[in-house]
């Protein structure tokens, strides 16, 4: 759920500590590894909740939010995301054969689509995902076509109205 709800890469989910969670704001400050900078996102509140379940279960030494039995920090991917993917069908033959095949980096993309969806704009978007650059978050404007020909509508035609 963390990876879907944040849009999180799987090592800045995995490294995830509770300073870098506002439960009271309901915000998390993610660290891109990969483009080494902070970015913050919003905490839905259903992540809010398992966040708040796990705070109240926490070791209280435990600085990790999702951290392995021994306590050590996750390094690899974990294998019950692909599991999980198996186990609802996600990755059928057919389905992969059309669309490709769901991995745990495909939750990112989720994230970013239902943004898009729901009537984020890019640029929010570009950094709620910490992309260094537009032409990165641009493969999702396809999913917003429809809204955005009726805004741009809207607008030309109250333009059209006032003169």
């Amino acid at each position: 759920m963390a990876l879907v709800m944040c849009g999180g890469r799987w090592q800045e989910v995995a490294s995830l500590t509770w300073d870098r969670v506002d439960l009271a704001a309901r915000t998390v400050r993610l660290w891109g590894s990969k483009v080494q900078r902070e970015r913050m996102v919003p905490l839905p509140e259903q992540f809010a909740a398992v966040l708040e379940r796990r705070w109240a279960e926490r070791d209280a030494g435990q600085p990790l939010i999702f951290p392995l039995g021994n306590g050590k920090q996750r390094l690899g991917r974990s294998q019950g995301i692909p599991a999980a993917f198996a186990a609802c069908g996600i990755n059928r033959p057919e389905l992969v054969a059309t669309i490709g095949k769901a991995t745990v980096h495909s939750l990112r993309h989720t994230f970013a689509s239902w943004l898009v969806q729901h009537g984020a704009d890019l640029a929010e978007v570009q950094d709620a995902l910490g992309h260094s650059s537009i032409v990165m978050t641009r493969r999702y404007a396809a999913l917003a076509k429809e809204k955005t020909v009726a805004k741009l509508g809207s607008i030309l035609s109250n333009i059209g109205a006032a003169a």
